[in-house]
């Protein structure tokens, strides 16, 4: 069976509000925060947790992923002691936005921190890898 990002999700116990536009998930105790991590979106070992490079375009309120994410991170940054995974994805097209996973890594976590940097945008570390049950 094909790994789905929801369903990797719910196994972590943080079920996606909507599968069609959540690109994260936290559990409801808020202890536990999933993310999608694009496989071509890293800087080293950081990626950008809110993902566009341009982060003006992420200023769409009529997105309805961007409040659920925002609040997230936000969450995360406000509570370091959350449990912050990544799920490795590929895009479909990498051009399109939104985009589409065409495949999840499910075998494998990352294991982020998210941090501000100097200009206070938000950063995911990863810190570790971690097999998945």
């Amino acid at each position: 069976m094909t790994a789905t990002f929801s369903g990797i999700c719910d196994s972590l116990g943080a079920p996606v509000k909507k599968v069609r536009w959540s690109w994260c998930a936290l559990s409801p105790d808020g202890k536990r925060a999933v993310f999608t991590v694009w496989q071509d979106h890293f800087d080293g070992r950081r990626y950008p947790i809110v993902y566009h490079e341009d982060r003006r375009k992420n200023d769409n309120a009529n997105r309805p992923g961007w409040p659920e994410i925002t609040d997230i991170v936000e969450h995360c940054l406000a509570n370091p002691d959350t449990e912050a995974l990544g799920v490795l994805c590929k895009a479909k097209d990498p051009e399109a936005d939104p985009r589409e996973r065409e495949w999840v890594e499910g075998n494998e976590l990352l294991e982020l921190r998210i941090e501000r940097d100097q200009d206070g945008v938000p950063w995911a570390h990863i810190i570790g890898r971690r097999r998945r049950r």
